[in-house]
């Protein structure tokens, strides 16, 4: 997708003013919750003003970046140790 390219090569050129970062994913929830990349995408914009980029669960070694099913909930528990990408 065209609009997703933009953003991506916006973030990781060299005079891009904004980072990328990785924030413990229980800072967002309450003890445990069924969420998907929707709902996190609307909770990360009103806590932070932050954009969900995607998450790294505890189990993985790499992130999953603009998943596919954005509305698929997924189970998150605050003493998993996921993160989420921002």
């Amino acid at each position: 997708e065209r609009r997703t390219f933009n953003v991506w090569r916006h973030l990781l050129s060299p005079n891009c003013e904004y980072q990328v970062a990785a924030a413990a994913a229980k800072d967002f929830i309450s003890a445990s919750e069924e969420l998907s990349f929707d709902d996190f995408r609307e909770r990360v914009w009103d806590m932070c003003g932050g954009i969900l980029l995607g998450w790294r669960r505890a189990e993985d070694r790499y992130p999953k970046l603009n998943p596919r099913d954005k509305s698929e909930p997924h189970f998150w528990s605050d003493s998993r140790g996921d993160e989420l990408i921002m």
